[in-house]
């Protein structure tokens, strides 16, 4: 009887056992399945996510292809190459700044149309007269700006009082007959500095420039000192930048500018 008790302890034991290790390898069943069904989860979350930044890389691609195939402007840049602007500290820096706002844009005559022309000092001569349908791409453009930051007829001198010559240019017909379109908006003269002071001959003509509606001036003055009113005076626009990073966020700023201009039609809003 003790033997008959001691086998039907152990079978309930047994039974027992098995019960737990039945419900044991039920519930890891089940964990290993809400495992695999995060798993898959994980797996399709991570491919939207892929998805998506593909999509966000794709819808950049196609902005920058939308801007460069749809944004038509004609810009004048006038760069102030006096000592004021070492060429060896800035043609560097401003060679980036202007690219990095080109860069935005299709440089092409039937697009962005660009016409550049540095502004010498006084006792450097101006040798090239600026031209709209020069540049056909950001390379050959960008080659011409930098180049222009150096003299070919000696040291860079003080002064800027050519630059109202440079100016006049914007009103000539026959610089406007280069390539001037007047449904290409908007219509931008950038003149680019660091403390150079534009004279009154200059603020005189750019005022005329202003009352013909044929371009809006914006100034950009990097680091500017005690010429911020002269250029203020002379500009429709005035922007000023004392680090390098902030050339860099104007230049994205006034692309944006450029951009929503262009696209409405109309000529740039300060």
């Amino acid at each position: 009887m003790i033997l008959l008790k001691n086998y039907s302890n152990y079978f309930i034991f047994s039974i027992f056992l098995l019960f737990l290790i039945f419900k044991t390898y039920a519930a890891n069943n089940k964990y290993r399945e809400q495992t695999n069904i995060f798993y898959k989860t994980s797996n399709l979350n991570k491919e939207d996510i892929v998805e998506q930044i593909d999509k966000k890389f794709l819808k950049s691609a196609e902005r920058q292809s939308h801007l460069s195939s749809n944004i038509k402007a004609n810009i004048y840049v006038i760069a102030d190459v006096s000592t004021n602007v070492p060429s060896n500290i800035y043609a560097d820096i401003f060679t980036n700044f202007l690219m990095g706002f080109f860069n935005n844009f299709k440089i092409n005559p039937s697009y962005v149309n660009v016409a550049f022309t540095m502004s010498p000092g006084d006792n450097n001569m101006w040798l090239y007269l600026p031209s709209f349908n020069s540049f056909y791409g950001n390379t050959s453009l960008r080659d011409y700006i930098h180049s222009s930051y150096y003299p070919l007829d000696g040291s860079q001198s003080s002064g800027q009082g050519q630059l109202k010559d440079m100016l006049k240019m914007a009103l000539n017909n026959q610089f406007l007959k280069t390539g001037y379109n007047d449904s290409y908006k908007p219509h931008i003269i950038f003149y680019l500095t660091t403390t150079s002071s534009p004279d009154l001959d200059a603020i005189y003509q750019s005022n005329i420039i202003r009352n013909s509606n044929k371009f809006k001036i914006i100034s950009i003055g990097y680091q500017t000192k005690d010429n911020v009113n002269a250029l203020q005076s002379m500009s429709n626009c005035f922007y000023r930048a004392n680090t390098e990073n902030d050339l860099s966020a104007l230049s994205s700023a006034l692309a944006n500018l450029v951009t929503d201009a262009s696209n409405s039609g109309t000529e740039l809003q300060c």
